[in-house]
């Protein structure tokens, strides 16, 4: 819940920031720079959204933690985010066009229903999967891997450490039992 009001509190900031700075644009250059100030936040937050929820459910991680990866993770994919935000808009502009023909076409109730049903469903479910291909891999190769790599160096540690041990109580003659 809270990752969710942060979300949306943060997109609507960052729409109405755009939107204000944006009807002041002829004002002058400072609000032509708050207003690329406003575009470039809205970017750096609708991209953090993609690596949040995936590190909600993949990690164990605190908020400020996930929050702060995010950012991390924005700032290293920034290509990759731009293209996924690109890809998004083509598939929401395709979207529409195929929901207003479905809808202005003299089409029977069959192909609107079908063509509703496309756009209410596809859209996020396609969506979803698109941000979790494009960002996944990302937390995989610097979250995921490096930790699992660093358990493996401490359990090859403790099992030096258990053999050592070993070999100096066989040499001891002591055996503990125990």
């Amino acid at each position: 819940f809270v990752i969710a009001f942060i979300q949306y509190l943060s997109i609507a900031c960052a729409l109405l920031a755009v939107i204000w700075y944006y009807s002041f644009i002829g004002g002058g250059f400072f609000f032509i720079v708050g207003f690329a100030a406003c575009l470039f936040m809205a970017y750096i937050f609708i991209s953090m959204h993609f690596y949040v929820p995936l590190m909600q459910v993949t990690l164990n991680l605190n908020l400020r933690k996930i929050y702060k990866n995010a950012l991390y993770f924005t700032i290293i994919g920034m290509f990759k985010n731009i293209l996924l935000i690109i890809i998004a808009a083509a598939l929401v502009i395709l979207l529409a066009v195929l929901f207003i023909f479905g809808i202005s076409s003299e089409a029977s109730s069959v192909v609107i229903s079908l063509t509703v049903t496309f756009v209410l469903i596809c859209l996020f479910s396609l969506w979803y999967y698109l941000v979790s291909c494009f960002a996944y891999p990302s937390i995989q190769k610097y979250v995921i891997d490096p930790y699992y790599a660093e358990q493996s160096n401490n359990g090859e540690d403790n099992a030096d450490a258990e053999e050592s041990e070993s070999t100096a109580e066989s040499e001891s003659g002591y055996f503990d039992n125990g």
